[in-house]
């Protein structure tokens, strides 16, 4: 057996129909080519799950793993990946969060869980270094997540247990669940949660006292204090220890739908902060602690809540203090936050314009600020009741179930809701959102923190300045009109690949070039991180051909599952493309590009990708460049693999 340093070196395959549970050695080519993470999750998911299997089936396959940096001392190394096929989606479906667990499942001595099959009863999953097993969850199925980690720890007499849990919503397989890690760390987005569900697994218990080999110890060390001392030079840094995403999203996001409300602000939460926390061996601390002190809610306490879920409370027309309680509520009852506050939204738009009235919707009056009613049809969504359950299925299958022009009001990226005509803040961040592989998402290479005039403290000096110093441009940042130009691509094309380096090596993006974009963490400085760690020699060329390889592999999954170009288009574009026609709720005379200048971006895109321009899918020589012939070969037997061509039509 290869002996690791990074790498903990051990693959669990737990398979949840025969309870039997095997360790398999990591190959050294499998740590090498996809790093960890993400990019075991990937790589094991389309070895595994194809365009035939349910992924609420006992077929369907899902994997939980960190990668080579996690717990160790490298910066804010403690984030773990799971990988599946969506449930919501139908394809590619990653989540990643931070917190504990990913160290905890690395220093009990594994890189990687497999997990396949269907358990008969309720189980969980125990492991405590070398001894594993499958454990009755009969007392636990039921109990909201923050229950089932203090029995978990009270029953194995050790509070240091770290877990992923679900709740009553993942038990009842509903869309908008998650599976939550620690008090408030979800893998929330697309459904995993579901899928646990439907295998009746209620937890994964671990416990960890192996610790980690480095093979260059002192390297390590010193590489972990240049890099914290040069965040402390980033423009951001300041700013996002101690608001977190509670002002360059929340805020900032709020002045672009029409100004930031000041019971939602970050001064609006600032108030409610009770310590700032951090996740394990990070010194960014941008995480809260909240105790709302006085008022209806007074008492709720509890740990977050991230810019995203801040902008739930914009169209709910609730504040700080509700939004507390909610998003304490979701976290116990294993709840995504984001996908149910879209969805009660959408049927506020429709109870507003009169396409459901109170006999759709239970007798609720849903409209804006009516905190009552978002509770109560909260509850209706876990329990998949009544009005509940179409809420639930939002946005696609709700909008169809519902109909009566329902479906005018949504608006989605390969089946995740996205807002409005799918343009965000940038050329960029539209670009970003639209080609990502598990539908509308910032996470997968959105470049949002660079726009000019976004945050108060990235001023055009500084973003000229860095475009000076990286590109020779000094408008490579400050430029941002809506025109087909090859450096917006090349910026998308740049960030996922350091997105993916970050979600492979177990490393927060916000200690990358997510938010810290002068001084974070970029492709050399992972080259150095792993080598440290490893004792391999990673050079920048091999870190960016490893997040190549992750892309191209994501992509080539979703083209076995159908996707194809159009769906990497905004969706007032992609409407128009599909259905021939404009979207009867959007005034394309306002559309901040038109389709066939996007069209001319998207080739950029997918030249620099390396992928067909008919198509969207990868070419041959693209992933046997990569090492990807397999890939290549598979798709070929599907009859999908694109042709040469030289442009696209």
């Amino acid at each position: 057996m290869t002996e690791f340093n990074g790498w903990a070196g051990a693959i669990l395959d737990v398979d949840l129909t025969s309870g039997k549970i095997e360790r398999q050695p990591l190959s050294r080519e499998m740590a090498i080519k996809h790093i960890g993470g993400l990019g075991f999750g990937t790589k094991t998911l389309y070895d595994n799950v194809g365009p035939d299997v349910d992924p609420l089936s006992p077929e369907s396959v899902f994997t939980i793993g960190q990668g080579p940096l996690c717990g160790t001392l490298s910066p804010a190394a403690g984030r773990a990946d799971l990988v599946a096929k969506s449930p919501l989606t139908g394809i590619f479906l990653r989540s990643n969060l931070g917190g504990f667990f990913g160290p905890e499942l690395k220093w009990a001595g594994y890189d990687l869980i497999i997990v396949r099959g269907q358990s008969p009863r309720p189980v969980y999953l125990w492991i405590k270094d070398d001894h594993f097993e499958l454990r009755d969850a009969s007392h636990l199925w039921g109990k909201d997540t923050w229950e089932t980690e203090r029995i978990l720890r009270h029953e194995n007499k050790d509070h240091d247990i770290k877990a992923l849990k679900i709740g009553p919503a993942g038990e009842n397989m509903c869309y908008s669940s998650a599976i939550i890690g620690d008090l408030a760390r979800a893998c929330g987005k697309c459904s995993l949660a579901a899928i646990w569900g439907a295998k009746r697994l209620k937890a994964v218990a671990v416990r960890g006292t192996r610790g980690v080999r480095i093979a260059r110890p002192k390297e390590m060390v010193a590489l972990a204090t240049e890099l914290w001392e040069r965040f402390k030079e980033d423009p951001m840094y300041a700013s996002h220890c101690r608001y977190g995403t509670n002002t360059w999203v929340g805020d900032t996001v709020m002045k672009s739908m029409g100004g930031i409300k000041p019971e939602l602000s970050s001064q609006a939460f600032e108030k409610l902060y009770h310590k700032n926390i951090s996740c394990s061996g990070c010194a960014l601390h941008c995480s809260h602690w909240l105790k709302v002190k006085s008022g209806k809610y007074a008492g709720t306490q509890g740990e977050g809540l991230e810019g995203n879920t801040q902008l739930v409370g914009f169209d709910l027309g609730v504040g700080a203090d509700f939004m507390t309680y909610y998003n304490n509520l979701c976290n116990r009852m294993g709840l995504d936050t984001m996908h149910p506050g879209a969805a009660i939204q959408w049927a506020m738009s429709l109870y507003r314009d009169g396409i459901i009235t109170r006999a759709d919707t239970d007798g609720l009056e849903l409209t804006p600020g009516n905190e009552e009613a978002v509770l109560k049809m909260i509850d209706r969504i876990i329990r998949k009741e009544g009005f509940g359950e179409i809420l639930d299925m939002y946005p696609v299958r709700a909008a169809e179930k519902l109909g009566r022009g329902s479906e005018n009001y949504i608006s989605h990226r390969k089946g995740y809701p996205s807002p409005y005509t799918g343009f965000m803040s940038s050329v960029k961040t539209t670009l970003a959102h639209a080609v990502a592989t598990r539908g509308h998402d910032h996470l997968t290479g959105s470049p949002g923190i660079e726009t000019p005039n976004r945050q108060p403290e990235m001023t055009n000096e500084i973003l000229e300045k860095l475009g000076r110093e990286k590109y020779g441009d000094p408008t490579m940042f400050t430029d941002t009109s809506y025109t087909p130009q090859r450096k917006y691509a090349l910026r998308v094309w740049e960030c996922e690949n350091y997105f993916a380096m970050a979600d492979m090596t177990g490393t927060c993006k916000f200690a990358a070039r997510e938010v810290l974009l002068v001084k974070g963490i970029d492709i050399p400085d992972f080259a150095r991180l792993l080598t440290a760690a490893t004792g391999i020699e990673f050079s920048p060329a091999d870190c960016t051909r490893a997040a190549e390889r992750e892309m191209l592999l994501e992509r080539a999954f979703n083209a076995r599952e159908g996707i194809r170009r159009i769906d990497d288009y905004p969706f007032a574009l992609w409407y128009l493309k599909k259905f021939g026609r404009p979207h009867p709720r959007f005034d394309y005379a306002r559309l901040k590009m038109s389709a066939e200048d996007y069209g001319k971006l998207l080739d950029m895109y997918y030249e620099l990708r390396g992928c067909d321009l008919e198509t969207g899918i990868p070419r041959a020589d693209k992933l046997n460049e990569v090492g990807l012939d397999y890939v290549a070969a598979d798709l070929a037997r599907r009859g999908i693999l694109p042709q040469p061509t030289t442009a696209h039509v």
